[in-house]
């Protein structure tokens, strides 16, 4: 496109203007730890652009003028000035500390999807140069292709339960959405095949994508990102709530976490938010809330307290401090460069880190109760999350001295689908414990646990809330025999129900979250006096984190009946928190007090005669 010679003059004559603005006022601020200028976009001034010095912390916004003041301890040696505002292309410039006049043009974002763009790749390939693997870390590309998202499209768990296939490809073989909709491709790939499914999102089949589709959820799709919607999943997962902005031909955008990466990158607040996740893990079938990981967070405290999920998913590794060495990219500290390990289901110290298991014990006459305690305190959803099929089973066993086992009065037991048969080889139904899962139950022949893929409704959802507890007990017959009692109680993960993964050979071994074990003199057996002072100590330890749950510790000689009483700084009884009787050794018992506001409080426990007080602060 030609430009007149009258318009030529027209810009010259506003670029001029708009270095007489910024410099109007501008040198008085001059300093050596200082930098100013002006954020302009063409031949105006851009106020409320976000301007920092690259890499660092030294962050600013321009004001309603378009001006800027950096201040920090700079170099002497050049700076990046980098900046960016919404619609618009990052931007940078040359600065040095005490400059007044640096100026910063800001290119305006195309305005419409190209809905022809082709994806590119995420492997190295010198003959593309736009593939991310040729300029990215390859420590990057190996956290992304291995973690749950670089393998969504040809995860063989996941085709073989859309194809009813085993996980050697027999077909015809257990649950299977092709099974039950043979004619019908469904709208899996809109969360699973996102490059696929963008062109057709009810007719996309994962079996026939090409292969930079086959690579999931790869580097160009999340960064092609612009916007997502919030909605109630149902006919809306994955791109379907998603708005991508794809560039024109011959142009490129990458969306970002960073202001400070020049063109063609884009800052995207969103992508550090957990509505960038929403739209893959909200998912609404036959109008019941089947798969809601972020409306879970949503309601929980973590949302209210701003922490994201990219807080635990994408955690930086403290070992990268550069995404792109050699290829532009510059060192940062290892703490601002979020990682791609994006760990969930199959990871497990993030699922060891989930939840706080507590067991205790008392007796009565002949008879031992357990108590186990699980608290959800260091998890944004409910655990477990994600697909319905997610199950954890807990297993409670009390055996003598010898380890056979006590006989099993009354209590919880593992629910039919933790496994029919031999208990060696992980069928645990009937026995001693319990099982948390979202159970949807098949609307036509009333079985359960159903696929969500077909019309079911929820029949039971016993999974633990952030921040809530569950108390489950368990009582067995003293031994005649033996000194001392073993108690242990194991909670441990599965991806699938276990007749699933029977039917369809999912070789996948249980991850073990939490594992308790408690050893108590038999009181049937041994009898051992009461000394004095029976109580060795006494305190409390706060949560590390929130300060809504505390745990209670005391140490004792001998066993002992034991209450501990709240109080607030008044000296006013609230509750009485602890009840019955310990044994001797450390016991320590989890106890939640999210229904008192912040202040200052007491516990007293009292045995025997014997007072002693903590104080605790709720946060």
């Amino acid at each position: 496109m030609k430009i007149s010679t009258h318009n030529r003059i027209l810009s010259l004559y506003n670029y001029l203007l708009i270095l007489l603005l910024s410099f109007n006022g501008i040198n008085a601020y001059s300093s050596q730890n200082k930098i100013t200028g002006i954020v302009v976009n063409g031949n105006q001034l851009l106020k409320g652009a976000e301007v920092k010095i690259k890499a660092s912390g030294v962050v600013t916004q321009s004001d309603n003028d378009g001006r800027f003041i950096l201040e920090g301890d700079f170099i002497s040696d050049s700076v990046i000035v980098s900046a960016w505002a919404e619609g618009y292309f990052n931007g940078e410039a040359k600065a040095i500390s005490g400059d007044t006049n640096v100026i910063i043009s800001l290119h305006p974002l195309f305005l419409n999807d190209n809905v022809n763009y082709e994806w590119i790749s995420p492997f190295p390939d010198k003959s593309k140069p736009l593939n991310c693997g040729n300029c990215h870390s390859e420590v990057i590309l190996n956290q992304w292709e291995n973690n749950a998202h670089g393998q969504s499209a040809k995860n063989p768990f996941f085709l073989a339960m859309y194809n009813g296939t085993d996980f050697e490809g027999n077909s015809e073989v257990g649950v299977g959405y092709k099974l039950d909709f043979r004619n019908t491709t469904g709208n899996c790939a809109t969360c699973h095949v996102p490059g696929a499914a963008v062109h057709d999102p009810w007719s996309t089949d994962p079996n026939l994508i090409n292969q930079i589709e086959k690579n999931g959820v790869f580097c160009d799709v999340c960064h092609k990102v612009f916007d997502t919607e919030i909605t109630d999943g149902q006919g809306t997962t994955g791109i379907l709530s998603i708005d991508f902005l794809r560039p024109p031909d011959e142009q490129q955008v990458f969306f970002g976490p960073y202001i400070d990466v020049h063109y063609p990158d884009s800052y995207l607040p969103k992508i550090k938010k957990s509505e960038f996740c929403a739209p893959c893990h909200t998912g609404r079938f036959w109008n019941q809330p089947t798969y809601q990981s972020f409306p879970e967070w949503k309601a929980s405290p973590y949302s209210a307290m701003g922490i994201q999920c990219q807080a635990c998913h994408m955690a930086p590794d403290s070992i990268t401090t550069n995404f792109a060495p050699g290829h532009g990219g510059i060192e940062r500290n290892e703490l601002t460069i979020p990682s791609h390990l994006q760990p969930g289901s199959r990871d497990s110290k993030i699922l060891q880190n989930s939840v706080t298991m507590s067991v205790s014990s008392r007796i009565s006459s002949d008879t031992l109760q357990v108590m186990v305690t699980i608290i959800n305190d260091q998890t944004g959803h409910h655990v477990p999350t994600g697909r319905p099929s997610r199950n954890l089973i807990l297993l409670v066993t009390a055996n003598d001295e010898k380890y056979d086992k006590l006989e099993f009065i009354q209590g919880e037991i593992v629910p039919h689908w933790g496994g029919q048969g031999d208990p060696d080889f992980g069928n645990y139904a009937s026995l001693p414990g319990k099982g948390f899962a979202k159970i949807l139950q098949d609307n036509d022949s009333g079985i359960s646990p159903s696929p969500s893929w077909k019309p079911h409704t929820i029949s039971e959802d016993n999974r633990i809330e952030a921040f809530k507890t569950d108390t489950s007990y368990y009582y067995f017959k003293l031994p005649e025999t033996g000194s001392v009692i073993n108690i242990n109680a194991k909670l441990i993960y599965r991806r699938f129900f276990k007749e699933w993964m029977k039917e369809k050979n999912f070789e996948i071994d249980d991850i073990e979250m939490e594992n308790e074990k408690l050893i108590i003199p038999n009181p049937l057996i041994s009898q051992t006096p009461r000394l004095l002072n029976s109580l060795v100590d006494f305190w409390i330890g706060k949560n590390a984190i929130y300060g809504k749950t505390v745990y209670i510790n005391f140490d004792l000689n001998v066993a002992q009946n034991i209450v501990i009483e709240l109080f607030d700084i008044q000296g006013n009884k609230l509750k009485s928190v602890v009840d019955g009787f310990f044994f001797s050794g450390l016991n320590r018992i989890p106890i939640s007090l999210s229904e008192f506001s912040g202040g200052i409080y007491f516990f007293r426990l009292k045995m025997d005669g014997v007072y002693k007080s903590e104080k605790v602060i709720i946060y």
